[in-house]
């Protein structure tokens, strides 16, 4: 079996109108728990944790999104992952498929502190705040 292939955070102007809405959680990065991550600058990092929108299903078409005071990031998000938890937690309705586990290229990223959250929907745009900030340093 090959390694995953990375998908690469690119320079992206966040919606000015995103509303919050979904619900998500960065569970860990690079296998470490998530709360006071810091990843390399020019490295991989993978992103692990959970995400589903209003209807408690998972996204199509979701970024997860660095948001730093002088740039911004968005990488693709593709959540289908079993999440029993989640289910457990949000209740039956909840799509047991909204995990993720995103291995993500940093190459571009300028080095920072970066909130994150996942753009859940373009129209309207929608996001779910993780609550977690990013280093991304030396």
């Amino acid at each position: 079996m090959s390694a995953p292939m990375p998908a690469y955070a690119t320079a992206y102007e966040f919606p000015a109108d995103a509303e919050p809405g979904g619900s998500c959680a960065l569970d860990a990065v690079n296998g470490a728990p998530a709360a006071g991550a810091a990843v390399k600058a020019g490295s991989q990092a993978m992103f692990a944790g959970w995400v589903v929108d209003g209807a408690r299903q998972a996204p199509t078409g979701a970024r997860f999104v660095l948001r730093g005071d002088s740039a911004t990031y968005a990488i693709p998000l593709s959540a289908d992952g079993p999440r029993p938890d989640v289910v457990a937690a949000l209740g039956p309705d909840t799509g047991l498929a909204s995990g993720y586990n995103l291995l993500s290229g940093l190459g571009g990223v300028e080095r920072g502190n970066y909130a994150t959250v996942i753009l859940v929907a373009d129209s309207p745009a929608v996001f779910c705040d993780l609550g977690l900030d990013i280093v991304v340093a030396d």
